[in-house]
């Protein structure tokens, strides 16, 4: 287990790991897609960011960026693929893409609610279909998001239920939070 990585990065470890632990291993486009819907619940709800990491426009839908380096990275290059690797394994050759955890998440590094809400987007979307998905997660943040673009947090706080009159708290808490994670 490599501890070397930055906090922000331990925690998006830990809950692709809870994820596939939850669900006993998961194609990693339907784990980016319950991270993405998870991200947009709880930005609505609780106006801050889950996933530490930057959703972009893909043709498949919203895509967390170095989750899926480092995961296409294969455990070469950045920390995160490194340490992703030693606690992952593809399924092998006849489902490459499907991710099986070598571990449990380490709980210290999830939220309660934040688990409650990846346990609900794990329900409503494990199981569904890379259409059924694909249709889902190209709602309004993605249409509005230029092709390869950051889907911005406002937009899939929005999308999620968030009201117009919630944003300049969405923003003032997504500012404070940024600032946190430089602190830490």
């Amino acid at each position: 287990m490599n501890t070397n990585l930055p906090l922000a990065q331990r925690q998006l470890l830990e809950k692709v790991l809870y994820i596939l632990h939850r669900t006993g291993g998961l194609d990693y486009y339907r784990v980016f897609k319950i991270l993405y819907f998870a991200e947009r619940a709880y930005l609505a709800k609780f106006c801050r960011k889950m996933v530490e990491d930057n959703f972009c426009a893909l043709p498949y839908g919203p895509v967390p960026t170095s989750l899926y380096d480092a995961i296409r990275n294969h455990g070469g290059g950045s920390p995160l693929s490194v340490a992703l690797w030693q606690d992952i394994k593809s399924a092998g050759e006849d489902a490459p893409a499907v991710l099986l955890p070598l571990r449990g998440p380490n709980m210290d590094y999830i939220a309660r609610y934040e688990a409650e809400i990846l346990d609900e987007a794990i329900a409503t979307y494990a199981a569904k279909s890379f259409s059924d998905l694909k249709t889902l997660s190209h709602g309004e943040a993605w249409s509005g998001t230029e092709h390869c673009g950051v889907i911005s947090s406002e937009a899939i706080a929005l999308e999620g239920g968030l009201d117009k009159e919630g944003l300049p708290y969405l923003k003032e808490q997504l500012e404070w939070q940024a600032i946190e994670k430089e602190v830490l």
